[in-house]
């Protein structure tokens, strides 16, 4: 299910992609850029975090970055910093250098 759209629900990230996003685990991610499509897959929500833990960057083994036009997948290296949650930014992955 498409949860948000840029060209519909607007560009701002704190006032449109934080407010259809926050409250969903398990989203993926995808961004076009002329013909190149990429993007990422978190299994932690986007809501910020900053409040409760004084750090934006949320844990997981889960996250990865893909690129469908090399078809490659490619797994997070550092697990404390899997995605950067802040409610003034879009979404952010953490260390992705692994290659699967």
């Amino acid at each position: 299910k498409k949860i948000y759209d840029s060209t519909v629900d607007g560009i701002d990230p704190k006032e449109d992609f934080h407010r259809c996003c926050d409250q969903f685990n398990n989203t993926l991610t995808v961004v076009k850029s002329g013909d190149y499509i990429a993007g990422g897959f978190s299994d932690k929500s986007w809501k910020d975090c900053y409040d409760e833990n004084k750090t934006c960057w949320k844990k997981s083994s889960k996250s990865f970055l893909f690129s469908l036009n090399r078809m490659k997948k490619y797994l997070i290296k550092d697990y404390d910093n899997a995605s950067y949650c802040h409610s003034r930014v879009f979404p952010i992955f953490g260390s992705f250098i692994k290659r699967w």
